[in-house]
C-alpha cells in the first residue's frame, strides 16, 4: 500500500492540496481526482497536472468555480461536473481529451426537440468518449461528433412508456451506468413502481421491474448500478422483504445472486447491505466478476468494516 497523493502535498497551482475526493484509476499509472473544490487533476506516474482549476475560463463562458464527480475512461479522457461563475448556466458537465475542454451540457442549454437541459450529477463516461447523463426531462447521450441526443423522455405524464408490466410512463431517472458499446442501464421511477431498464440499439428493455410477478427480483429504491460490455447489469434488489441483496442480470437471462443481506462473510460475521452507509457503488468487469463494498457485522452489536 502506497500513498498516491496526500493532503498538504504541493499542487500544480503553487499551493497545497487541502482535501481530496472522487479518485478514479486508469491502469497502473493514471489517476484523476478532485482536489477539494479547487480543481480536477490527473496524476501520470509521479507527475500531477491540472485539467481545470477554479478561476479558469470555461468554454461555456465565465469561469470554473468548484468541481465534483470527475471520471476517466480507458483512453485517458476526463469528464467532470463543475459549478460556474458568470457563464450561461450555474453548472455544467465538461469533457477533456488531453487537448481541450469541451462543454457537454450546461444548465439551460436547449434540449433536442424541445425544452431545456439541466446539468445533472448523474453521468457516465465510456471508452469511446461518449457521455450519458440524466435530467428531469430524460436520458441523453453526448459525443464530440454528434452533440446531445435524447435517448429516453421522462416526465410525470409525458415520459416514454416503460417496458414493465402496465407500461406506465417513465417519471424520473435516479441512477445510471454505461458500457463501451453505448448501452445505458438506468434506475427509474414510474407512477406505479421502480424499474431498472436498459437502452440499447435504439430501444428499451427491462432488467427488473417492481411490477413483475411475485417471486421475481424487484429493484430497490436508491440502487446504484454497474454494467459490463456483455450487457450484464448489477443492481440492488429483493425477492421478498426478507431476501434482499445484489443481483446480476442480462436483459434475456435469469438473475444471479451476488450477495444477500445476512449472508456469512469470509473470515466471520455477516454482510449488512442495508445498514446506513452499508454498501457502495458496484463494479463489474467483462468476465462477469463483481466487486462491491459492504458493511460486515463482526459481532452481535457493532458493525465493522
Amino acid at each position: 500500500l502506497s500513498a498516491v497523493v496526500t493532503s498538504g502535498q504541493p499542487n500544480p497551482l503553487g499551493g497545497a492540496f487541502a482535501s481530496l475526493s472522487d479518485p478514479v484509476l486508469l491502469g497502473r499509472r493514471r489517476m484523476v481526482f478532485a482536489g477539494a473544490t479547487d480543481g480536477v487533476f490527473v496524476r501520470d506516474g509521479t507527475a500531477i497536472r491540472a485539467v481545470a482549476v477554479s478561476g479558469d475560463a470555461t468554454p461555456a463562458g465565465g469561469t470554473f468555480q468548484s468541481f465534483t464527480r470527475a471520471k476517466v475512461n480507458a483512453s485517458g479522457a476526463v469528464a467532470f461536473r463543475a459549478r460556474l461563475d458568470g457563464a450561461r448556466g450555474e453548472s455544467g458537465i465538461f469533457y477533456w481529451d488531453e487537448h481541450e475542454i469541451l462543454p457537454v451540457v450546461v444548465d439551460g442549454d436547449p434540449a433536442p426537440g424541445e425544452g431545456v437541459l439541466g446539468s445533472s450529477p448523474k453521468f457516465a463516461l465510456n471508452a469511446r468518449g461518449e457521455i450519458a447523463f440524466a435530467t428531469r426531462d430524460g436520458l441523453f447521450l453526448w459525443s464530440a461528433s454528434s452533440g446531445v441526443t435524447r435517448l429516453v423522455r421522462a416526465g410525470s405524464s409525458l415520459g416514454d412508456p416503460s417496458p414493465c408490466p402496465g407500461g406506465s410512463p417513465i417519471r424520473r431517472i435516479l441512477s445510471l451506468a454505461m458500457n463501451d458499446r453505448g448501452d445505458v442501464v438506468f434506475h427509474t421511477s414510474t407512477p406505479q413502481s421502480d424499474a431498472v431498464l436498459m437502452w440499447s440499439g435504439g430501444g428499451l428493455t427491462k432488467i427488473a421491474c417492481e411490477s413483475d410477478p411475485d417471486g421475481s427480483v424487484h429493484p430497490l429504491r436508491g440502487t446504484e448500478l454497474a454494467l459490463n460490455n456483455a450487457g450484464l447489469t448489477v443492481f440492488k434488489g429483493r425477492v421478498s422483504a426478507f431476501s434482499r441483496g445484489y443481483f446480476a442480470k442480462t436483459p434475456e437471462g435469469a438473475p444471479t445472486v451476488i450477495v444477500r443481506d445476512g449472508d456469512p462473510a469470509p473470515g466471520g460475521g455477516v454482510f449488512l447491505l442495508f445498514f446506513p452507509g452499508g454498501s457502495g457503488v458496484p463494479a463489474v468487469n467483462d468476465a462477469g466478476d463483481v466487486a462491491v463494498s459492504v458493511t460486515v457485522l463482526v459481532d452481535s452489536e457493532l458493525p465493522g468494516a
